[in-house]
C-alpha cells in the first residue's frame, strides 16, 4: 500500500484560521499538520520525513520573534523544498516586504469566526430591522429563513474559507 505522509504545515497563530485551511486541504486529499508556535514549526521541520511540500506561516507568529528574516533564513535551511505561504493582514505589509526574499507566495489571512457572526448579525439586523439577539442565537435563528449573502472576493483561497463559514452558519 502506498505510504500516506503530511505534506503540509499549517503554523498559525488562530485555532479558527488553522483549522480552516487545514480542513480545506484535507477535503483536496492533502495531509496536515499543524503547528501553534515559531518552535514547534521549526522541530516538525527538522524532523519530518519526508519534508512538507508547503507551509503556511502565519504573520502573527512572527511578530513573536525580534527577527523575522532570520527565522525564515532558519525555517530555509532547515526545508530548502518547502513551499512557504505568507499568510498576512494588511497591518504587516511592512514585514511582507522585509520577508519576500525567504517566502514564496503570500495571502490575506479570512476575516475570523467572531467577525463573520458579527457582520451576519449585523446584515440580518438591518435587513430585517429586528434586535440583536447577540452571539450565534441571531444567525442560527436567520439560517433557517430564505437569505442570501453576497461574497466579493478575489482570492480562491480566501472565497472557499469564506464560503466555508457561511454555509456552515446557514447561509446560501
Amino acid at each position: 500500500s502506498k505510504r500516506k505522509y503530511r505534506v503540509a504545515l499549517v503554523a498559525t497563530h488562530g485555532v479558527v484560521t488553522g483549522n480552516m485551511i487545514s480542513n480545506m486541504l484535507m477535503r483536496h486529499g492533502v495531509f496536515c499538520q499543524s503547528s501553534d508556535s515559531l518552535a514547534t514549526t521549526l522541530s516538525y521541520l527538522k524532523a519530518s520525513t519526508p519534508a512538507f511540500k508547503i507551509c503556511f506561516l502565519d504573520a502573527r507568529l512572527l511578530e513573536e520573534t525580534p527577527s523575522p528574516v532570520k527565522y525564515l533564513k532558519r525555517l530555509r535551511e532547515l526545508s530548502p523544498k518547502t513551499f512557504v505561504i505568507f499568510l498576512y493582514f494588511h497591518k504587516h505589509l511592512e514585514m511582507l516586504k522585509c520577508c519576500e526574499p525567504y517566502i514564496d507566495s503570500s495571502m490575506l489571512l479570512c476575516v475570523r469566526d467572531k467577525s463573520m457572526i458579527q457582520l451576519l448579525n449585523k446584515l440580518i439586523t438591518r435587513r430585517n430591522s429586528v434586535a440583536n439577539t447577540g452571539g450565534r442565537n441571531m444567525v442560527k435563528k436567520m439560517s433557517k429563513s430564505n437569505f442570501s449573502v453576497l461574497l466579493v472576493e478575489d482570492n480562491k483561497m480566501n472565497q472557499l474559507v469564506a464560503r466555508r463559514v457561511l454555509t456552515h452558519f446557514g447561509m446560501k
